[in-house]
């Protein structure tokens, strides 16, 4: 690209033909050492402004080097429009994560364990050298076909399933008739039995689930008390599933996030983007 001195590009101004007409080439010329003066007085951090003329070939390229400062209102949560409050919210549940759901995982596998039912674990390790184990209950939701929970361990039969989990659980009458049905399953096979649970499928409801339930004497038991010991299992893990989902409609609730924010005192514009 041709570089001209600001002499050069002054004598290239309004250059016209004798009869009033433009010149093309001229014109094109003009356009193109008017880019250059332009391009060259940009790297070299100028502020000169190009002549109309020019302006109108390359608008506001002069532009690039002047810096603004542009002032905004921030506002708290409870100055917002209701629309403003609403994109407020939003972005608040955009935050939100699987690890709000923690606590009701641990909760149930604590009634599992009452009722007679180990959750198998996996175990981590992360980059930092830290180990833990993670329950292995599986779930999704909460509006889609195919939604559910479901979990993976062993039953076995626990004596006095039914009053400890209604104590532990604040007398739950869904755990409650759990703990009952498996007590007289157990009842009319002497007690015996024991159950290895597992999931399949890429989808994580409750029929993704099965038993392989064995007696006393490690035999296969009949398929009818089979299915009776994974209808509970299944019953269990939909248990599972509401609890996650009550979680999840109250995190996500309007009140609990206003209050979330309220407490945290975040700041917005007005439209309700959040002011970082």
């Amino acid at each position: 690209m041709p570089i001209v001195n600001a002499a050069q590009f002054v004598n290239l101004r309004g250059m016209t033909a004798p009869d009033g007409k433009k010149n093309m080439k001229r014109a094109i010329f003009h356009a193109i050492t008017c880019q250059a003066l332009v391009f060259a007085v940009s790297l070299n951090g100028l502020m000169m402004c190009a002549p109309k003329k020019c302006a109108g070939t390359i608008p506001a390229l002069w532009r690039l080097n002047k810096m603004r400062t542009i002032e905004k209102t921030v506002y708290q949560f409870s100055e917002l429009s209701d629309d403003a409050k609403k994109n407020a919210r939003e972005w608040y549940r955009g935050c939100l994560d699987e690890t709000d759901y923690s606590y009701v995982i641990d909760d149930a596998v604590n009634m599992a364990s009452i009722i007679g039912i180990t959750v198998d674990a996996r175990a981590w390790r992360n980059s930092n050298g830290f180990t833990g184990k993670t329950p292995k209950i599986y779930f999704s939701g909460f509006s889609s076909q195919g939604d559910g929970a479901s979990f993976e361990g062993d039953y076995r039969y626990k004596k006095g399933a039914a009053a400890a989990v209604a104590y532990e659980s604040g007398n739950d009458a869904t755990l409650i008739n759990i703990a009952k049905r498996l007590q007289e399953i157990q009842r009319r096979n002497f007690y015996g039995l024991r159950a290895n649970i597992s999931t399949s499928g890429r989808y994580y409801h409750k029929y993704t689930m099965r038993a392989d339930v064995f007696d006393r004497f490690g035999e296969r038991v009949k398929d009818d008390i089979s299915e009776e010991i994974l209808d509970e299992m299944r019953e269990f893990a939909r248990w599972i599933y509401k609890r996650l989902e009550q979680e999840y409609e109250y995190i996500n609730s309007d009140e609990t996030i206003e209050e979330s924010i309220l407490s945290n005192e975040y700041e917005f514009f007005e439209n309700g983007e959040i002011a970082c």
